[in-house]
């Protein structure tokens, strides 16, 4: 993703998993070593989505449900021989899917 977008948000915001936040809490968020390790690397933070608080997750969980309808729909359809020739076919769908018009808004994803 940080490859796709050429670069690293100065925030991430991943759901509240249990394989990557070991506590959450008010007062404090303990993220497992793994995320610690990457946020480190990548020189960002990580703060998860909060616990019971829906309004935090409508924008991700569409993008899933858009990423599985139009691309991984479509990807159906191609023959592949090797995961080479799929993530070449995957970032072409991708980059439709990104430049494609909003509906109700100016702009697209990309």
């Amino acid at each position: 993703m940080f490859k796709y977008f050429g670069g690293v948000s100065k925030l991430l915001v991943p759901d509240n998993l249990k394989s990557g936040i070991t506590k959450n809490t008010k007062e404090e968020i303990i993220v497992n070593q793994n995320y610690s390790e990457l946020a480190e690397y990548y020189g960002t933070i990580i703060i998860p989505t909060r616990i019971g608080k829906p309004k935090d997750k409508p924008s991700a969980e569409g993008m899933v449900n858009q990423l599985t309808i139009n691309i991984i729909a479509r990807m159906r359809n191609y023959p592949f021989i090797t995961m080479e020739e799929y993530n070449q076919q995957l970032m072409i769908e991708l980059e439709k899917l990104n430049r494609k018009p909003f509906q109700k808004k100016e702009g697209s994803r990309y």
